[in-house]
């Protein structure tokens, strides 16, 4: 007999749709000129280190390409993403895993919070992308959950294209690597050992006509605040000092 369980249906599909992910073909093309083989095609417009247990904020101009880097070796960091011209649109963790994937990396989105939800920025590349899962069910971005100790090597990046004006922060992590827990004899020195300054690079493509061509910057929703109360119309009465 078969069951008249009804299933519910999903809120929003996880797909390939062009709303989540833009222009394959446009995206596809920018990704190739974001490569890190591909030096000549971009231009250096800001580069620095973040020293350990230390942080910085930076901008990031809309159609610009962001490479963080770990140029020492394995090193954590903390990044977060505002709107430039305002500070309430953020880096929305949450919702982006819910409409990317729990690992984001290459042509995922960084999407912002409510009640704006646009893109802020799209991955373009990601030198451990094809790490995987580990032994012990974990991957690059399960640090914190699986006790590993960052995967990363000299010279690793992850590079993202900025869909709007952004001001960008991020710390250096004060455990380093995490490949030292932080109790036990001399374990504040054995932790600082494993702290290694984070590179940050911003460029702007050399041809930047023909690579984004196509590409629009990420609008931002009308909303002004009202939750849809619309004041027209209503009466109020002057005030006087």
């Amino acid at each position: 007999m078969a069951s008249s369980q009804r299933i519910p249906t999903p809120a929003y599909p996880a797909e390939d749709a062009a709303i989540l992910y833009g222009d394959q073909a446009l995206y596809a093309r920018v990704i190739e000129a974001a490569a890190v083989e591909n030096q000549a095609g971009k231009k250096l417009i800001e580069e620095f280190e973040i020293p350990i247990r230390s942080g910085k904020a930076w901008v990031v101009k809309k159609g610009q390409l962001c490479t963080l880097t770990t140029p020492y070796g394995p090193q954590v960091g903390d990044l977060n993403i505002w709107a430039l011209g305002n500070p309430r649109e953020r880096f929305w963790a949450a919702r982006t895993r819910q409409l990317h994937a729990s690992h984001v990396s290459v042509g995922d989105r960084l999407w912002s919070n409510l009640p704006f939800l646009r893109p802020l920025a799209t991955i373009v590349g990601d030198s451990l992308k094809d790490y995987g899962v580990d032994e012990v069910g974990g991957r690059v971005h399960d640090l914190l959950g699986t006790r590993e100790a960052c995967p990363a090597k000299p010279g690793d990046y992850f590079t993202f294209l900025a869909e709007t004006d952004l001001l960008c922060a991020m710390s250096t992590c004060p455990g380093g690597d995490l490949s030292v827990y932080g109790w036990g004899e001399d374990a504040a020195k054995r932790m600082l050992d494993t702290c290694r300054p984070l590179g940050v690079a911003v460029y702007e493509f050399v041809e930047k006509e023909k690579v984004l061509e196509g590409w629009e910057e990420s609008k931002r929703p009308g909303y002004e605040g009202f939750h849809g109360l619309n004041f027209s119309g209503v009466w109020t009465a002057d005030v006087k000092e």
